[in-house]
């Protein structure tokens, strides 16, 4: 386990006095942990490209649990399109999930 901090993109839309609205993103910042991901056998869908997965446990995250989003970075700056996010019952934290956004 490495502890590492994560950063979930926000997307929030500002409306202005003018009646205009502007999107913005905000970063907010988790301490996480990243797991690794075992993978005893290669099957199709793991195939595809051989796309970077990562795995991160993120604890305490309050009322942000229910946000949505579509991207998150690492403490490097690396961009990842997100693909899961839920809560892990047994341990009560969150699992995010993730590959890299550019596909490579």
């Amino acid at each position: 386990m490495i502890f590492t901090q994560v950063s979930i993109e926000l997307e929030k839309t500002i409306k202005k006095a003018s009646g205009a609205e502007k999107k913005t993103i905000e970063l907010v910042v988790f301490p996480a942990k990243l797991e690794r991901i075992s993978q005893n056998r290669l099957d199709e869908f793991q195939m595809q490209g051989l796309k970077k997965v990562v795995r991160y446990s993120l604890n305490n995250i309050g009322d942000y649990e229910y946000e949505i989003f579509d991207y998150f970075r690492d403490d490097r700056g690396t961009r990842y399109k997100r693909i899961s996010w839920e809560r892990d019952i047994k341990t009560n934290r969150i699992t995010l999930e993730g590959v890299v956004a550019n596909g490579v």
